[in-house]
């Protein structure tokens, strides 16, 4: 019974100790809340730099988190060839070895994510290795049949961020995302970040 009272004893002064603290500590950290908001940037454009200060880390995890392995930093986009456990197959994708932060930039409203172009990355056995991101990478039996490269790798980096795309869009009106290649016209140095 002992046991008992002095284990209520002690949630309870724990308890009553945070909720005093709590009611203490209120007013000032609703202050600093507002003084926050208050020196918030207005335009969309300031919004997206401030965004991107912590955004960029962020879209970089991610899209390291999507490399085939280690060995092989690769978004794999897909395979072409003979039945991958047959032998080799061409294995095509984009060689996010050396991404860094910054290639997640701003031009305008719009957060941009430029990369190396899609290419063929290697002939050779694929998914033999137990990886099992093999399981998700599809396979054709022919290029004729096999999708754009570059369309690939888009739709899997925005399916990949959707979940810091969305807040992006609804936080910031006008704000949206694009993925480029360096290969592209439209693939400037991004501007911002």
């Amino acid at each position: 019974m002992n046991g008992l009272l002095v284990l209520l004893v002690l949630v309870t002064v724990g308890m009553g100790v945070t909720s005093v603290l709590f009611n203490w500590r209120a007013p000032q950290l609703r202050e600093r809340m507002q003084q926050t908001r208050a020196q918030m940037p207005s335009s969309g454009e300031e919004r997206l730099d401030l965004w991107l200060v912590y955004g960029q880390p962020y879209f970089h995890a991610r899209l390291i988190q999507l490399r085939y392995s280690t060995q092989r930093p690769w978004l794999v986009t897909h395979t072409v060839g003979g039945e991958r456990s047959a032998g080799p197959v061409e294995v095509w994708g984009v060689d996010i070895a050396n991404l860094e932060p910054q290639a997640t930039g701003r031009d305008g409203l719009c957060v941009t994510l430029t990369l190396p172009p899609p290419k063929l990355l290697a002939r050779e056995s694929f998914g033999l290795d137990g990886n099992d991101m093999a399981n998700n990478v599809p396979h054709y039996a022919s290029a004729e049949l096999a999708p754009d490269p570059r369309e690939r790798a888009r739709s899997i980096v925005t399916w990949a961020l959707e979940r810091l795309i969305r807040p992006l869009e609804r936080d910031i009106p006008g704000a949206r995302f694009e993925v480029r290649f360096l290969a592209d016209p439209a693939a400037a140095a991004p501007a911002g970040g």
